[in-house]
Order: structure tokens, then sequence, then C-alpha cells
């Protein structure tokens, strides 16, 4: 069977025989993304690094003092700011929520940039700190 292809014909097994479908990540790329979704949920989810602006999402400032003095921590006054951060506070805390959306990031940036050499340096450094992280807590 022949298939119009501009001026000229082009049968379908030449077709078929000139696509060159690249994969969307090997599975190396694969792999450093991967560790580094894991180090960049681990940042985001439970890293003392990103402890002070998790805190200061996820509660007002009478409910900060609390949790500085020790106190019982007071309900938010506004009940649809307080819905708001249930959900962030739900989001920053849950690793498997923020994996979820961390992972997406990091494939589309990963699968956009594969060609530069710095998106594999950075995505590289990220997943070896959580390798040695992960090593070093089994220590």
């Amino acid at each position: 069977m022949r298939l119009p292809h501009g001026n000229r014909v082009v049968t379908l097994r030449t077709v078929k025989r000139r696509r060159n479908v690249r994969p969307v990540l090997t599975w190396l790329q694969l792999l450093i993304a991967t560790g580094a979704a894991a180090r960049l949920t681990r940042i985001v989810v439970a890293d003392s690094i990103t402890e002070r602006p998790r805190t200061a999402l996820l509660y007002n400032r009478e409910q900060r003092r609390a949790l500085r003095e020790g106190r019982p921590v007071p309900a938010a006054t506004r009940p649809r700011i307080a819905a708001l951060r249930a959900r962030l506070h739900q989001l920053a805390t849950c690793p498997w929520c923020t994996g979820f959306w961390v992972s997406i990031a990091v494939v589309a940036l990963a699968w956009h940039y594969r060609d530069h050499a710095l998106t594999w340096l950075i995505g590289s450094a990220l997943a070896l700190a959580y390798a040695v992280g992960w090593l070093a807590g089994r220590e």
C-alpha cells in the first residue's frame, strides 16, 4: 500500500523504518529523576531546612507563638483560611501527596531538558544526597 507524502509517495514500510522514536527517559535518567524527586519530597516534608517556612505556611501568628512557648495551639479564627491551611498541612506533611506532585514536576523538567548537562548534574546531586542520607541513617 502506498500513501501520499508531500510530493512523493512513500510506502508504509519506509515510514515505519524512518520512525526514530526516542524513549521519554532512559533507565539511568529515570533512576536519577527518582532519586531527585525523593530528595525534593524529603526537603519539603521533613527536613529541618524547610521547617520555618512550613510552620509559617501552616499556622497563623498566634498559633506559631503558642508552638514556640509550648502552649496548646489555639484554633484558627477564620474558617475559610483554616480549611485552606488544613489542606496545605496535609500536602506539606504527607510524603505520598507531596511526592506525587514533585514527581510530576521532576519528570516534566527531566523530559523537557533531557539533553542539558546541568539538568543531570543537579538531578544526580539530589539523588546522591538522598542515597547518602538514607545510608547514613542505617548506621
